[in-house]
């Protein structure tokens, strides 16, 4: 094996040249093609990253301008935030209050439905966990990017003994098939002083 290492030329002795443990050793031309390797490997995960962050940020910019249109069109916090939870079916708001009253008044609260999916949504029907809550607009469809408002009846009665009631919607969308508020009742605390009321 030495005497055909020493006959052989410079190239195939750096061909023939063995390492310590028998192996073939590496030649310098297959050593620098091995680090030109790395380095166009190094070069394109850079590459990937830097696109990677930069597809990131354009979505960002684009959510955010989203978002802040929807707000600009009388949207709210509320519905920003929900949709960055990953809903795309929102009422907004989600409690609304209905102050105090006299037994047999209505008040009219209007609720926003939001559709961020690209297919109209119908809102089937409503139950409410008593009687004096009732909507009149249903069945409503929303056409996909589209809002409706909702109007919701609230009446007071005597029998009342709950401060907060609860109306639930029923969609035809697959991924939120129900949609529910809260309606509380503001009561105004009263002294009576003689045969005065004085609110506090």
């Amino acid at each position: 094996m030495a005497s055909e290492v020493q006959n052989a030329t410079p190239v195939a002795q750096e061909r023939i040249c063995s390492t310590a443990d028998g192996q073939p050793a590496a030649s310098p031309e297959m050593d620098h093609v091995s680090r030109g390797n790395t380095l166009s490997d190094v070069l394109r995960s850079r590459r990937i990253r830097g696109i990677q962050k930069l597809v990131a940020v354009f979505l960002v910019c684009m959510l955010a301008c989203v978002l802040f249109g929807n707000l600009l069109h009388g949207g709210s916090v509320m519905i920003a935030l929900a949709y960055l939870r990953g809903e795309r079916l929102i009422i907004d708001p989600i409690v609304a209050f209905a102050n105090d009253g006299l037994p047999g008044e209505e008040r009219e609260i209007l609720f926003r439905v939001l559709n961020f999916t690209d297919r109209p949504v119908k809102l089937l029907g409503a139950n409410s966990s008593c009687t004096c809550a009732s909507t009149k607009d249903l069945p409503l469809v929303i056409p996909p990017a589209e809002s409706r408002m909702l109007s919701v009846t609230y009446r007071f009665s005597e029998a009342q003994s709950s401060l907060e009631e609860i109306v639930t919607l029923y969609t035809d969308d697959r991924q939120r098939s129900r949609l529910v508020v809260r309606i509380k009742r503001r009561v105004a605390n009263t002294v009576e002083l003689g045969t005065t009321k004085t609110s506090l």
